[in-house]
């Protein structure tokens, strides 16, 4: 490495004016970086400062002002990463994060416009089991659920058969998901829906159940017990704007309490 005359600080490259200092690639590797790992840490940084500097030293030279001067660009930057911070920091601390099941009721009542479903979403037992199972006979009577009884045979059959199954007669989900685990084909799903079918067929090595007990249809208004974590969401962020506007006015109140803002 030669010596700069001026600085008598070791020199690693020089493009045009600028040059880079040994002193400087130091400050950024690692501590435990040595011997070959260390050498070959320095080549690389040095390429790239190189390629880099070519790069800026060039765009020097062909732009127009206005483009190079990204001053006030970064330090408008600096001042929303500052104020970005520092109100996450206090939002995590101050914010109530408890929302209650009658603030989500409410605010779903009030914007009932924008709980569209964007698609279908039903209610549904679904069965997938090898057609060499045994009682498949019984299992074709008790999937259509008509009474307690088949339900809990059901239960207790599905985790020790199936393949895949999925029942819970509270829970709303989207008919897209059922479709990709029953291969159901060339059907018309309005009208499959609206006519609550209970089918059973076979593919392949595989037999499938198919129940939907219950259904809402595109564009209806969507459930609210499918709606509760957005609900929640939404309300957690009006509730951050709302803490963050209340703290740069308490903030701006104290610097005026304080007097140590002054207008020219």
């Amino acid at each position: 490495m030669e010596l700069d005359p001026e600085t008598e600080r070791p020199k690693l490259a020089r493009v045009g004016e600028e040059i880079l200092y040994f002193d400087e690639v130091e400050k950024e590797r690692a501590q435990n970086l040595v011997g070959e790992d260390s050498i070959r840490f320095v080549a690389q940084y040095t390429d790239k400062w190189i390629r880099d500097q070519v790069i800026i030293q060039k765009a020097k030279e062909e732009l127009q002002e206005e483009a190079l001067n990204v001053e006030n660009q970064l330090r408008d930057y600096e001042k929303s990463l500052i104020i970005y911070a520092y109100e996450k920091e206090l939002i995590k601390k101050k914010l109530d994060t408890l929302v209650s099941n009658d603030a989500i009721i409410q605010y779903y009542e009030e914007h009932l416009e924008n709980f569209k479903l964007q698609d279908y979403i039903v209610k549904v037992f679904y069965l997938k089991v090898s057609k060499e199972v045994p009682k498949l006979e019984e299992v074709k009577v008790w999937y259509k659920l008509k009474n307690d009884e088949d339900a809990e045979k059901l239960l207790s059959y599905a985790p020790l058969h199936g393949v895949n199954y999925y029942y819970d007669e509270q829970k709303w989900v989207y008919f897209e998901d059922v479709l990709k685990v029953v291969p159901l084909t060339d059907i018309n799903k309005s009208s499959f829906i609206r006519n609550k079918r209970k089918v059973t067929f076979q593919e392949g090595e595989f037999v499938y159940f198919l129940n939907i007990m219950d259904y809402r249809l595109k564009d209806a208004v969507s459930p609210i017990s499918l709606e509760k974590e957005k609900i929640k969401s939404i309300i957690l962020n009006i509730r951050g704007n709302e803490l963050k506007k209340k703290i740069r006015q308490e903030l701006y109140n104290e610097a005026n309490r304080k007097q140590i803002i002054e207008t020219f």
